[in-house]
């Protein structure tokens, strides 16, 4: 159950399990809450979230690769001893800070009674062009398509991760989360790219009339792309 002022930096959801608080935080009211303890933990559960499947990113080559293997121990595909992390703790909170102070990003954080986080997603309101040239630039087919189907002021879904602390139900909420920062910013679109097939399916039964393209077969990418509209 959602509470029913959506203006608030603080919602309420009632699980099956307990009472769940999903914290809105944005430029104005980030570093009030965001202590470096609580940002230290964020990290770490980026750190965990992307080190598991679908994405099994733990560490990182000296060319910029992700690979599997952890620090310290001999990566047999890149004939190398792994020295870094896929994401440096400090890495991962600039970026956070970054989005927030100056892209007018919206982190949702999900903590349960004991102010445990949950389950972290992370909103920005954008143009087509600007998406292509932060997302994919690399990949020049794909400015026709965003240009075709993304609306100016649409929010991009930039990242969205769980702490495992629940054994499951960690996209529970996700539904209510999407048509809260719906109402907040007032967009009329909401679009991503994963590779996670939990959070499409989750997504596709969520809102049936969501658009999901396809990676490599629909769009030019290694990624499906998902666009929800109200």
């Amino acid at each position: 159950m959602v509470a029913e002022s959506v203006a608030m930096s603080k919602e309420q959801f009632l699980s099956k399990e307990n009472l769940t608080t999903t914290i809105f935080l944005n430029k104005d009211n980030y570093k009030e809450y965001m202590t470096s303890k609580k940002e230290g933990e964020l990290a770490i559960c980026y750190q965990k979230a992307f080190a598991g499947d679908p994405w099994y990113e733990v560490g990182k080559t000296k060319s910029g690769e992700f690979t599997s293997t952890p620090i310290g121990q001999y990566d047999q595909k890149h004939q190398e001893t792994i020295e870094f992390v896929a994401y440096p703790t400090d890495e991962v909170i600039a970026k956070i800070r970054d989005l927030v102070e100056n892209q007018n990003a919206v982190l949702c954080v999900e903590e349960n009674q004991d102010q445990e986080n949950l389950i972290t997603s992370l909103y920005w309101q954008t143009n087509p062009q600007e998406l292509f040239d932060k997302k994919y630039s690399q990949i020049p087919a794909m400015e026709s398509f965003l240009a075709e189907n993304i609306v100016d002021g649409a929010v991009y879904l930039d990242e969205i991760f769980t702490s495992f602390i629940r054994p499951k139900g960690n996209l529970w909420d996700i539904e209510n989360n999407i048509y809260t920062i719906q109402k907040v910013t007032g967009t009329s679109q909401i679009c991503f790219r994963t590779i996670n097939k939990a959070l499409l399916q989750k997504i596709q039964t969520a809102f049936p009339d969501c658009q999901i393209f396809d990676a490599n077969t629909d769009i030019p990418d290694n990624r499906s792309f998902v666009i929800i509209n109200s």
